[in-house]
């Protein structure tokens, strides 16, 4: 073996899914935002880091051109997709998920008269998220080039599109599809997308009954700024209401099957899907089937609506495997039919009937997209037309018949010129392409010298710019909806007319282009090729089958029309005989990118529930505090460096590199690009002992295959088995680039930890500004300090900030539930107007008493408590009337500071609140207390007992007994620290931080609090 060797440039192209999870899109923005760090860095757009480091060993560079997300997660995808295309970066949207993601902020005001949620979805969330996309092209670069980048975010439609097809009788069966996408792709990344981006990500992540629906408008008519024209992003054909996109589809995994499939390479590439879920699916929890003990109705409706909501991958997952099946079976047919065709001859390859079947493949699939788009449209234009028995069989045979076009029903000839290749379109060529990459790859394999790798990567450029150049650059069902529709002419005659506009000559016209570069990359190619064979004929056998198929021979004597002839022969035999031929020559690899990983930052937290604040109250926790969103944002980079690193590693790969450039010299740097700053697992990251001696031996293995040990130290293993993967490699190298994460995301939680501790939400303005990071060197002990990961809502029971943002919540869920319906007249209306009031009141006194703290809100409350007694008592006519109400009020405020307050405070005033509220209750119809003090309430009984005044009663009954519920009760259940021990224990979190001690004093007090 040549020790001078180097191997091709490998390009490592991602795709993306981001599923739902409510706060937990918070940690997904951590990883997209790493994300694009690691392709920042592999463009040379960022000063070199590790993932610069490890790209260059692996002779690598990575890309991203399908993003998919659904529900939060589409907002995440919306952003990363945004910044690839304009040059630029997602971080802004840190800021955005901490300063905008709040429950205070979301949360709609209770005077709004005619609400559609309980969250505002136009006004906070659409507006804000416009603003970060805005950010993000600005400070970006509006493309020159199409970017080769595709987001895709899913909607549900309310209504739904119907698709009309036959049954085998011929009968019309119609489908109501709700699903829909949104497609971003190359000619629509343009200035001003921003808008139309934020309204996709805005009706993807419209949780249903918290958000309201989002409109969609199709067309000029009912579009505004906010909600622009979405024609050109969507298939639709008319305006819809959408909810959100995680309904019906919360891991759009098959989206971004179909269009990695559907998608054709402009290089040789390692494809991977990341599916993006911050925790990973648990087990079953078998249900016991005993006869005695069956399960009671509720359980077993909550297992029923489990069930309808829980949705499994495990078809896309078999779609997956089915293709990547078929990629080996392709590559392996076009071989044995080159041998076949050598032995038989040419002529003998394809017959008549092969080359029928071939015509039939060809366009069945292309088909069935343009009658099911097609009808769809038609229907809509042509309201209330009648559909024939059969007609969707007729149209499909229409639609083959039309978009064959001039492909021949005869086998191809021996000699092919160009002008008669344009007839078999781009898939002929995409082939043709394909195998010229198995060609130059296997070539690879054969281990040649520099020259001959650089000869072979020339070729394979050439392979390159021919597929781009006869690239379509818009799908077959856009196409058709930016038609305007049949025009008065029968469905029939339209999609006949389609078809035919498909195929014609001028639309496929670059294929005559690319055919000569094509031709020439081979020619370049086969020299290097044949002698690389003829030095390993053992490994060779593939190489040179193909090589004699072509004509490639030494003397080179073939003309172009043959070899173009026996490319177009070896495609119209592999399609042809394939039940399933794949779509796209390539292999896609799944990974799961999940919370639930180690790290050596700090080996003690390793899952979803040990990290992240949004695993809490249905994956909605983080909203609660803004300390709470930048922990997990902080953790979805740490999480996400860990598993791109982990995704670079690829064992495969690395021995590749090191048969072909030699096992010495590639450990030689391997240990050169990896040994500054390595270091094995140890105390220092939270290890036990035990654990870190079981993850040298780990470490040890995986490092076998390369000659290292656990210490970069060199071994003579030649027999070691390679891995399937290096997840310890890949933690101890990922240690280093999380450490700068830390150190870079920690002053941002801190910050936010001042602010909540302070019960500020002003954070904006502070978070725009320049943070100092803390220093590297010293991140690792900063992070493990930093406790904000380990905070529950237990421990934030009787908080201002807890109570106001539940009253708010109540209020505003009252509010929007009151006019949910269309409510009759008369006392539904009546009593819908009484409790809308009441949780406005109370929502207003609130707020305002929870701001003032505990000693102001108590001072206040008995303040008014007493004006209420002395003017309800002592006044006349209305005065009365206004006392009652402020009594409630001052009630609401008591209630509030009762939750504020320590646990001794709120029972010695549950106490006496519990007598006043009996008092008040009793009042009336107990004349040792309505008397004295309370004789005007017997009025207003006498009055009501009469007839007279009952709304005014239902009113004062409503602010008396929500107090005098809602305070003893929660009184009774919650019991909680002093406030003042909680906010100590939250700045002692932000010195720990911050890598400052409290003040012993102080951190014995809130030990003392917590022990309570």
């Amino acid at each position: 073996m040549d020790g001078t060797a180097e191997p091709w440039q490998q390009e490592i192209r991602l795709a993306m899914t981001m599923v739902g999870g409510a706060s937990l899109a918070i940690w997904m923005g951590g990883v997209a935002t790493e994300t694009s760090q690691l392709l920042r860095e592999s463009r040379r757009e960022t000063p070199p880091g590790l993932y610069r480091k490890l790209l260059d060993l692996l002779r690598a560079s990575v890309s991203i051109d399908v993003l998919t997300g659904t529900s939060a997660g589409g907002i995440n995808a919306a952003c990363l997709g945004l910044a690839e295309a304009f040059r630029s970066t997602p971080q802004v949207l840190r800021n955005t998920w901490i300063s905008t993601g709040s429950l205070e902020n979301l949360v709609r005001d209770a005077k709004e008269a005619q609400p559609r949620s309980v969250l505002d979805g136009d006004r906070v969330l659409l507006g804000d998220v416009e603003k970060a996309l805005r950010q993000i092209t600005a400070d970006g670069t509006p493309p020159k080039d199409e970017p080769d980048v595709t987001v895709l975010l899913t909607g549900t439609m309310i209504d739904g599109e119907t698709t009309r097809f036959d049954d085998a009788l011929g009968n019309l069966v119609r489908d109501t599809e709700h699903r829909m996408l949104f497609r971003f792709c190359g000619p629509l990344w343009t200035v001003g997308v921003e808008g139309p981006l934020a309204l996709a990500a805005r009706s993807t992540a419209s949780f249903p009954g918290a958000f309201e629906l989002s409109r969609m408008p199709i067309g000029a008519g009912g579009a505004d700024r906010l909600h622009p024209d979405m024609t050109p992003y969507t298939e639709l054909t008319r305006s819809h209401w959408l909810t959100d996109g995680g309904v019906l589809l919360n891991k759009p995994l098959r989206p971004a099957l179909r269009e990695i499939f559907e998608r054709s390479s402009h290089a040789d590439v390692r494809r991977l899907l990341l599916y993006v879920v911050p925790t990973g699916e648990g087990e079953t929890d078998a249900v016991g089937c005993d006869p005695a003990d069956p399960p009671l109705l509720s359980n077993a409706m909550a297992k029923v609506v489990n069930t309808v909501m829980s949705q499994s991958i495990s078809a896309e997952l078999d779609d997956l495997t089915r293709h990547n099946d078929a990629v080996l079976r392709a590559r392996d047919t076009r071989v044995s039919l080159a041998a076949l065709g050598l032995r038989g001859g040419p002529e003998h390859l394809v017959d008549a009937r092969i080359a029928a079947a071939y015509r039939e493949r060809r366009t069945a699939e292309d088909a069935a997209e343009l009658v099911r788009v097609a009808a769809r449209r038609y229907a809509l234009a042509e309201p209330g037309t009648q559909w024939a028995s059969g007609l969707s069989r007729r149209l499909r045979d229409i639609a083959v018949a039309g978009l064959r076009g001039d492909i021949p029903a005869t086998p191809p000839a021996a000699r092919v010129p160009v002008a008669d290749l344009v007839a078999y379109r781009t898939t002929a060529l995409d082939d043709a392409v394909a195998i010229g990459l198995q060609l130059i790859n296997a070539g690879f394999r054969l281990q040649g010298d520099a020259t001959r790798a650089q000869e072979l990567n020339a070729a394979r450029e050439k392979l390159h710019q021919a597929r781009k150049t006869a690239g379509r650059g818009k799908r077959l069902g856009q196409w058709v909806t930016e038609h305007a529709g049949p025009g008065g002419r029968s469905l029939e005659t339209w999609i006949g007319a389609l078809a035919r506009e498909w195929v014609e000559p001028a639309k496929t016209a670059a294929v005559a282009d690319a055919w000569p570069l094509l031709v020439e990359g081979l020619r370049s190619a086969a020299p290097v090729l044949r002698t690389l064979a003829e030095a390993a004929p053992e490994k060779a056998e593939a190489v040179t089958t193909l090589l004699d198929w072509l004509a490639l021979g030494p003397d080179g004597a073939s003309g172009d029309d043959v070899l173009q002839a026996r490319l177009l022969t070896l495609h119209v035999a592999t399609r042809g005989l394939l039940a399933q031929a794949p779509s796209v020559d390539q292999r896609v690899d799944l990974v799961q990118v999940s919370a639930d990983s180690r790290t050596l930052l700090d080996m003690t937290r390793r899952r979803s529930w040990d990290k992240l604040t949004g695993m809490q109250a249905s994956y909605f926790g983080a909203f609660y505090k803004a300390s709470w969103r930048a922990s997990d944002w902080m953790w979805g980079r740490i999480d996400g460096a860990g598993w791109l690193v982990q995704c670079l590693l690829d064992p495969v790969r690395l021995a590749t590199l090191r048969d072909i450039v030699g096992r010495d010299r590639f450990r030689d740097e391997l240990v050169a690009s990896l040994k500054p700053g390595w270091r094995t697992p140890d105390e220092r990251d939270r290890c036990t002992p035990d654990e870190a001696e079981q993850l040298r031996d780990q470490l040890t293995a995986e490092l076998a295959f390369l000659g290292l040990d656990a210490d970069l130290g060199p071994v003579d293993k030649p027999d070691a088995e390679r891995p399937v993967s290096m997840p310890v490699t890949a933690m101890v190298l990922a240690r280093a680039r999380q450490a700068e994460i830390a150190a870079e995301e920690l002053p941002v939680v801190t910050l936010a930890a001042h602010y909540d501790a302070d019960d500020r939400t002003d954070i904006g303005e502070a978070l725009a500004e320049e943070l100092p990071p803390v220093a590297v060197d010293a991140a690792q002990a900063r992070f493990q300090a930093c406790r904000v990961s380990d905070e529950k809502f237990a421990g934030e029971q009787g908080t201002a900030r807890l109570t106001r943002t539940l009253v708010a919540l109540g209020a505003a869920t009252v509010n929007a539930g009151t006019v949910a319906f269309r409510l009759p007249g008369g006392w539904p209306r009546t009593v819908a107007g009484l409790l809308r009031t009441v949780a406005r009141s109370t929502a207003r006194v609130s707020q305002g008493a929870s701001r003032l703290g505990t000693a102001g809100s108590l001072a206040a409350g008995v303040l008014a408590l007493l004006a209420g007694l002395v003017i309800g008592n002592n006044g006349a006519g209305i005065l009365q009337w206004v006392g009652l109400p402020v009594l409630a009020g001052a009630a609401v405020y008591l209630a509030t500071a009762l939750l504020t307050s320590g646990h001794k405070v709120r029972w010695l005033f549950v106490a006496l609140g519990a007598l006043v509220v009996a008092a008040l209750l009793l009042a009336a119809f107990l004349p040792p207390l309505a008397r004295p003090f309370f004789g005007w309430l017997g009025d207003v009984v006498a009055g009501w007992r009469r007839g007279e005044g009952a709304v005014w009663w239902l009113v004062v009954s409503g602010l008396l007994i929500l107090p005098a519920v809602a305070t003893p009760v929660s009184s009774l259940v919650r019991r909680l620290g002093h406030r003042r021990a909680r906010t100590r224990e939250a700045k002692g979190v932000v010195l720990a931080v911050a890598g400052r001690a409290p003040r012993k004093k102080t951190a014995e007090r809130s030990r003392a609090a917590s022990s309570h």
